[in-house]
């Protein structure tokens, strides 16, 4: 029922207490048995959210994304076909986007945490022009690549309809995950996610 070590839920810590722990300490206050299920169930609700809140959704069908081509800040152009054999994690942002400022530090710490086991990272900047990038990451440093995206083109392409937006693309170029909104990217159970993907072994061509 519980999702994290140290997370706690309803006051809980994962650890402290098992599931027939709570209910045990439930019953001995005489509490009723259908307000115990209800508690109990709405633990369970909380724990998935939780849970769901530090993992990816998975794409049902996954489809190659649409190609791309763009400068990062040193005018160096990145095509997606360039990193084809390689797990990337994708991530749509904006410097006036404060969820997009919020998960910087954890998307960094992951990218320390992945890069020596050959996934690629990429921020892509949607809308801003080179100057506002560059005098935003003076503040807030981004050690992986950042692409520009001036005009919204390859954002429009790959259907982002918010920031922060990000896609994690397996080696053969499909979308295997999508997260809207920020998250803490290097916690364990994510890594774990993309690490997996990494794992496994795909066939090119047809």
């Amino acid at each position: 029922m519980f999702c994290h070590e140290g997370r706690l839920i309803n006051g809980v810590r994962r650890g402290d207490y098992g599931e027939s722990a709570v209910l045990f300490m439930l019953m001995q206050k005489k509490i009723p048995y259908p307000v115990i299920v209800g508690l109990l169930l709405l633990m369970l609700i909380v724990s998935w959210q939780v849970c769901a809140r530090d993992r990816m959704t998975p794409i049902p069908r996954p489809a190659p994304v649409p190609p791309f081509h763009l400068r990062d800040l040193n005018e160096t152009f990145h095509h997606l076909s360039d990193y084809r054999g390689r797990v990337v994690i994708v991530n749509f942002w904006a410097s006036w986007c404060g969820p997009c400022r919020e998960e910087l530090p954890s998307l960094n710490r992951a990218w320390a945490a992945l890069k020596e086991e050959g996934i690629a990272m990429l921020a892509i900047n949607v809308g801003e022009d080179k100057e506002a990038v560059e005098a935003f990451i003076e503040d807030y440093p981004i050690d992986f690549p950042v692409l520009q995206d001036s005009h919204g083109n390859i954002s429009q392409r790959w259907r982002v309809r918010g920031l922060p937006a990000t896609f994690v693309i397996n080696q053969r170029g499909e979308a295997v995950y999508q997260v809207i909104g920020d998250r803490e990217w290097d916690d364990s159970a994510l890594l774990q996610q993309v690490r997996e993907l990494q794992k496994v072994v795909v066939r090119h061509g047809p």
